[in-house]
Order: C-alpha cells, then structure tokens, then sequence
C-alpha cells in the first residue's frame, strides 16, 4: 500500500488530514481507540420533501498509541502526526482554526460498534490544567471510550463495522489518559523525525551547491575500431 499522508482540501478553507499508513502496510485487523460523545448523536431529521435523515452519530477512531496497544501497523513503532482517522482542519472568517474528528455513523453501524466495545469501555471525561500545570479530570463523564479492533477503509478513512470485534489483550486504568499520553509522545517523536528529514535535506542541498561542477571529458578524435 502506497504511503498516504495528507488529503487535499476539501474546500479552500478547510484540510483533511489523515494517519501516514507506511508503505506496504495493510490497514486490517488495526487496534482501534475509539470515543463516543453524548452530544454528538445525530436524531432523524424530516426534511423539505417530508422524508426523514438517517440518524446516527459522529464518532472518533484513532489508531491506538498506548504502548501496551499496538496500532497493528505491520512498522512498529510508527510515531503519528494524527491519530484520529480523519482531522479536520477549518479556518474560520476570524481566522482561528478549529479542528473535528468525529465522522458520521448510522445507528445501525452504532450498534456493531458498541457491541465491539461491550463491557471494557469507559467513561469520557473533560479535563483541565490545575494551577502546578497537571492535567486533571473535572465533571461528569461525557461520553465512553473503548479499545476495538477491525480494518479500516482507506477511500472513507472510516472502519469497516462488520470487521469490529473487542479488543482481547489488557487495557490501561485510564484509556482516555494513556491515549492522550501516547498521542503526546507520537507527535512529539514525529514532529522530530520530520525537522531531522528538513535538515538532512537542507545540508545535502547546501553540499551540492557548493560542489565544483564537473568537467565536462574532452571528445575523442580517434576513430572507432571495429576490428
């Protein structure tokens, strides 16, 4: 599989981003972190011809980045820029950017995705930095996340519901907290990555400059032999 990075825009003011699946990876059988918000269900809407919408929710995949869960990636470890399956990044008329995981699923699909989930998901909460700079939990839960495991579909960088199942190796206390963790780290380590590739480029690019030119050989005047 070729390696895939970045999707174009999908308008002039909003980009997709998307995990790098390294190439010749396959994208089945991946361990899947999967967030599922209370206020981003979707109800059936009637519409102006009378028919109804398809209701559903948006919901959040990201390739695991707990250590104890591998991605599935078949080049470990892989530090990821993005996580999420699909980021979206929109430039608002203020110029701030603001940024959307979820992608939309039918109720249908919901139910092969909760029951994928099943008893080992745990509760969402909101968190905030205190005043020593720690990351902390505040409120009431606000939605379930769990670890799942299923092939994702590249054309839609959505998850192939039938293929869901529950993920059957040990999970962290806190899902939420040691996703976050690893999302910190991945980024960090790919940030990195890409500043070293930016300078190893930009050195091999001042060494040519500063090379000699070669010398161009001078013709031959002797006349082959075909002897």
């Amino acid at each position: 599989m070729a390696e895939k990075t970045e999707a174009a825009k999908t308008d002039n003011k909003t980009k997709v981003r998307t995990p790098v699946y390294p190439r010749g990876c396959t994208t089945k059988n991946l361990n899947l972190v999967v967030e599922i918000f209370d206020n981003a269900k979707v109800p059936a809407r009637e519409k102006a011809d009378g028919s109804m919408t398809t209701p559903g929710h948006f919901v959040n995949f990201e390739l695991s980045q707990i250590p104890e869960v591998p991605s599935g990636l078949t080049k470990e470890p892989y530090p990821q820029l993005n996580a999420s399956l699909v980021t979206k990044e929109r430039v608002g008329e203020d110029g701030k950017k603001t940024y959307s995981t979820g992608q939309f699923y039918t109720d249908a699909e919901m139910e092969s995705i909760r029951a994928a989930i099943g008893d080992k998901g745990q509760p969402i909460y909101k968190h905030e930095a205190n005043e020593a700079g720690e990351r902390v939990q505040v409120g009431e839960p606000i939605g379930v996340v769990g670890v799942v495991s299923g092939d994702v579909i590249i054309a839609s960088n959505k998850v192939n519901h039938k293929s869901l199942r529950g993920y059957e190796g040990p999970l962290p206390e806190s899902i939420q907290t040691a996703q976050f963790e690893g999302n910190k780290a991945a980024r960090a380590a790919a940030l990195e990555s890409i500043a070293k590739s930016k300078e190893a480029k930009a050195a091999k690019s001042s060494k040519s400059a500063e090379a000699p030119a070669a010398e161009a050989p001078e013709a031959s005047t002797d006349e082959p032999s075909f002897a």
